[in-house]
């Protein structure tokens, strides 16, 4: 080597799935991008973090997996059928009271990516009013393309009665319906908006082997940063690769705290 020549640069390491490269110490400071309400957006690497997941290496583990998957979604439906039974007082008391104090239908229904990517119509007790407002519509449609969902504590748009079911949780009881049905699982990814997946169609496909869940790891973990796709990836990953009964035992029995907890939900 010629001694007035620079040595080569090593190559910069390729990131892993779900996991951002390290940022060099002398990087300048991210600028947080600020959307009316306030939302943080996709971090920078995330696109490059997503362009890395394995999909097709994820299905040969779940592949693994196939008995487990079969007592899980019966596990799921006994579950999911039981609660019901249990819950329906509270679901029928919920339903009336959403029907006194607002006008508009009792269930929300909306439409998710589902198990395979297929989109199916998820149900939740509706908490905000059904007049459109203008505003935070053209919010959303700015943010879509980016992937962003709008979400502020405090939205305008959610009835009295529909901070208290959020709070609690409440809203998402008829997702039991879902369960029942093969749409979801007990425990599982969250069901995402297909815009939200949009930039990441490797996440999209990796996150969709699986049944999208009431609960799972995102859900106990980081509940608060539930505006990007982005900020579950890491989650949901983990929750695809480590997949078992036992893993969704554990998640089941920390989702009562976390819930008390009401971190994140509104």
């Amino acid at each position: 080597m010629s001694p007035d020549r620079e040595p080569p640069h090593p190559a910069a390491p390729r990131p892993l799935p779900g996991i951002a490269p390290p940022e060099l110490e002398s990087s300048p400071p991210r600028r947080q991008e600020r959307i009316e309400p306030a939302i943080a957006g996709a971090e920078p690497s995330a696109g490059a973090a997503a362009a890395a997941i394995d999909a097709q290496l994820l299905a040969c583990s779940l592949r693994q997996k196939r008995v487990q998957l079969l007592v899980k979604r019966l596990l799921d439906a006994g579950g999911a059928l039981a609660a019901l039974v249990a819950l329906s007082p509270l679901c029928l008391l919920a339903a009336l009271l959403i029907r006194i104090t607002s006008r508009g239908p009792v269930i929300f229904r909306h439409q998710r990516v589902g198990y395979l990517q297929k989109c199916f119509v998820l149900y939740k007790f509706r908490t905000m009013r059904v007049e459109p407002d203008a505003p935070w519509t053209a919010a959303q449609e700015a943010a879509a393309g980016s992937g962003v969902l709008v979400k502020a504590r405090h939205d305008p748009r959610v009835t009295r009665l529909g901070r208290l079911l959020r709070a609690t949780s409440l809203d998402e009881l008829p997702q039991l319906f879902n369960v029942l049905k093969g749409d979801m699982s007990l425990v599982g990814p969250r069901p995402l908006v297909a815009f939200m997946l949009a930039p990441y169609p490797r996440l999209r496909e990796a996150r969709s082997l699986v049944r999208p869940g009431m609960t799972g790891l995102w859900q106990i973990r980081d509940r608060q940063h539930n505006t990007t796709a982005s900020a579950m990836m890491g989650h949901d990953l983990e929750y695809v690769r480590r997949f078992s009964l036992g893993l969704d035992l554990a998640i089941l029995l920390r989702t009562p705290l976390v819930v008390a907890s009401r971190q994140g939900a509104y």
